[in-house]
């Protein structure tokens, strides 16, 4: 991370087959310029299989009230990359488990530039700590987490997706899910 002012901590690291390679870590107060109380921020760097920075970091989230934490990252052989993060931006109703699809070469996949997509279908309880993978050729990720709350009937569950990314982008494209931007 080049932003050196409060905390930047939880990261996590993915490799390419060249290795090439994308971290991801939470930052906190840095999408609102250091201001106490805005929270933490999802952010990400790229860097080539010598450690070189490829580009500067960015920001991964979209939306930026609340916390966007816990973030993770994998990588397809040809190096697109999804990061998926823990949101409170829901509330009181808890959070959610949002992701992000990303090109080679650190651009928002086309259709999903301005949008997350929120991985959980159940909007009731808190949806925590993702963990995340993609295949190799960068068309499926499956994302997975710990739901809080009674949704198998019994307390914590640990739920998952499997996201086509092709047929995410079609939906978007012509028939929008639901999503925050």
């Amino acid at each position: 991370n080049s932003y050196t002012a409060d905390n930047q901590i939880w990261p996590s690291v993915a490799m390419d087959a060249d290795g090439d390679f994308v971290i991801t870590w939470s930052s906190y107060a840095q999408e609102t310029g250091g201001q106490p109380g805005s929270g933490y921020g999802v952010y990400a760097r790229r860097f080539d299989s010598a450690g070189q920075p490829m580009a500067p970091e960015f920001q991964v989230n979209v939306t930026t009230s609340r916390n966007q934490q816990y973030s993770v990252v994998d990588m397809s052989s040809q190096g697109s990359f999804v990061i998926a993060w823990q949101s409170d931006q829901g509330g009181s109703l808890g959070d959610d488990i949002m992701a992000r699809v990303f090109n080679a070469d650190g651009s928002p996949l086309s259709t999903l530039s301005r949008s997350e997509i929120i991985v959980n279908d159940t909007r009731t309880g808190s949806q925590r700590y993702p963990d995340v993978s993609m295949t190799p050729d960068g068309n499926n990720f499956v994302c997975t987490w710990t739901a809080s709350g009674s949704q198998d009937g019994s307390g914590n569950g640990v739920y998952g997706q499997l996201i086509n990314v092709p047929l995410l982008q079609q939906q978007v494209a012509g028939n929008p899910i639901e999503t925050y931007s």
